[in-house]
């Protein structure tokens, strides 16, 4: 009866946020995965399932709120993890703090977030400077403005280049 029920396109977030009551975790699927679900349903249900199939449903649902990508972005499960990090809603702390690395699957799924500001971006530089397909990706990033462009294509043209510190340094002072 309520599978049938979650087939109905029109079913409004009000039955949908009283079905989410419901421990059946095929039924939480449905529900998360359905066009009126409501954020504090998807809320509700992340708060009480941890079956992978409903936090992957929540990981590909655009109004899964930030709160709950926040807390899935510290799951043990590397593909949780990595698929946070392309959400939308994440916090731009945690693209911050997780785009300090040289781990070429955590940048290039931050690269994949739209949200990624130039702060994130020139992390990003920074931490990969001699990593030039992910340079490239940078370059090519709805969010990489002509300043960092003209920096990174500076850099790869260089004959002798700096230390990355001092590029970094360097960075710094033309951004002020």
């Amino acid at each position: 009866m309520k599978v049938e029920l979650l087939k109905i396109n029109t079913l409004s977030s009000n039955i949908l946020n009283k079905l989410s009551i419901d421990d059946d975790v095929s039924i939480l699927r449905k529900i998360v995965n359905h066009p009126n679900t409501t954020a504090e349903t998807l809320s509700y249900i992340a708060n009480k399932s941890e079956d992978f199939k409903v936090i992957e449903n929540l990981l590909n649902n655009h109004k899964t709120p930030n709160n709950v990508i926040d807390k899935l972005v510290f799951n043990q499960d590397r593909d949780i993890f990595l698929s946070a990090l392309k959400h939308n809603n994440i916090s731009e702390n945690l693209l911050l703090k997780f785009s300090k690395t040289q781990d070429t699957e955590i940048i290039n799924n931050i690269l994949e977030n739209n949200k990624c500001s130039e702060e994130v971006l020139q992390n990003i530089v920074a931490y990969n400077i001699k990593d030039e397909q992910i340079l490239k990706t940078v370059i090519n990033h709805k969010n990489c403005t002509e300043n960092l462009n003209s920096f990174i294509n500076e850099i790869n043209n260089e004959p002798q280049k700096p230390s990355l510190k001092d590029k970094i340094k360097q960075k710094k002072r033309d951004f002020k």
